[in-house]
């Protein structure tokens, strides 16, 4: 968003500039020197004369120079390594050529007919290669979900995938339940099901989640709503919490808006929650009945699709 606000183009070489001119304690956000220096704070700049009315504006300054900032710095460098670790190499040499400068090929251009193979292997690039089919395909999947599919007007289209475990990832689960009313045909060959299980998170067992919620440690926290919006935080941005023991109802206030949990499960799981165990919630109709998200009025005009339901008496911490 930093990046549409100031008039920059979208690229892995400038998102990564992003991340590592970033202030690294608060101190720093201040100093003169940083500031004149810090690819990051130019931007803010610009963003801050081209659009400072918008609703995210602030929020944006806030999280680089304010929150960020504050974060442990532990926390902080496992964030960073992680993205510069897979970014870095994508910007660099020939990869970094076909992903960081100009292209004259898109998604879109599928839907006209042209078929693209990404031809670079896993066995020679190795992480590289399976970054840079991954982002294709998902890219591909995100312009099949844009488009409006009207048959037999609309071109029908498919996505093949040699070696398959290597490109699947937790979406393209939820990609695929409505992948046929949206014109394409998806092909995934694989000599490694329990590989593609994993990463899809299926349970073959069974036709629904053993658990509403998933528990494993992560730095963000992912709630699929009853809407079926997905919506991500990061622990240390929750404002505060209330649990209701008569309703089964825990409401989750963070900046953005407030998460509303109901169902006989709802104190397990804020348990769970609380020791940053629980990493993604979604209502399983017997544990968790509802989960739904409340945007805070400051930001909902700029924040989309929102679960609003009267009666909720969300907005504050009382019943």
């Amino acid at each position: 968003m930093l990046l549409l606000l100031s008039g920059e183009p979208i690229q892995l070489r400038t998102l990564y500039d992003m991340i590592v001119s970033a202030p690294k304690e608060p101190q720093q956000a201040l100093s003169a020197d940083w500031q004149r220096k810090s690819f990051l704070f130019g931007l803010l700049e610009k963003a801050h004369q081209t659009a400072v009315n918008h609703p995210e504006c602030k929020l944006i300054v806030s999280y680089w120079m304010v929150e960020r900032p504050a974060l442990p710095s532990k926390t902080r460098e496992t964030i960073d390594a992680d993205f510069t670790g897979m970014f870095d190499p994508l910007t660099r040499g020939k990869i970094g050529e076909l992903f960081g400068t100009t292209t004259n090929l898109t998604p879109d251009d599928i839907f006209d007919g042209k078929i693209v193979i990404i031809n670079i292997p896993v066995a020679r690039y190795r992480e590289v290669g399976q970054f840079a089919a991954l982002i294709w395909a998902q890219l591909f999947q995100r312009a099949v979900d844009c488009r409006t599919y009207t048959p037999p007007r609309t071109r029908p289209v498919f996505l093949w995938e040699d070696e398959a475990h290597y490109f699947t990832i937790e979406q393209d689960a939820l990609f695929q339940t409505t992948a046929r009313s949206k014109g394409i045909s998806v092909v995934r060959l694989t000599q490694n099901i329990p590989t593609i299980v994993r990463h899809c998170r299926l349970d073959l067992t069974r036709s629904v989640r053993k658990d509403a919620w998933e528990e494993h440690q992560a730095e963000i926290v992912r709630f699929w709503t009853d809407s079926g919006d997905c919506w991500g935080f990061l622990f240390h941005h929750v404002s505060g919490t209330y649990f209701s023991a008569e309703e089964q109802r825990l409401l989750i206030d963070w900046p953005l808006g407030t998460i509303v949990v109901t169902g006989p499960k709802t104190l397990e799981f804020y348990e769970q929650f609380s020791n940053h165990r629980a990493t993604l919630l979604r209502a399983d109709g017997k544990d968790i009945l509802s989960v739904r998200m409340h945007i805070n009025s400051e930001t909902q005009g700029g924040a989309g699709r929102r679960d609003n339901h009267a009666g909720e008496g969300v907005g504050g911490f009382g019943p």
